[in-house]
């Protein structure tokens, strides 16, 4: 999975998200957005 200039906010918004490449992301207010998350380029 790839998730390119993306903006998120939110709690966990990203929890336990695996194998994934993440470019130009930006995280607004929110706690642990990438909690639990494995395997990220």
């Amino acid at each position: 999975m790839e998730i390119t200039n993306q903006y998120f906010e939110g709690e966990r918004i990203l929890y336990g998200l695996t194998d994934a490449k993440l470019s130009g992301v930006t995280f607004g207010q929110g706690e642990s957005p990438l909690k639990e998350a494995k395997i990220l380029n």
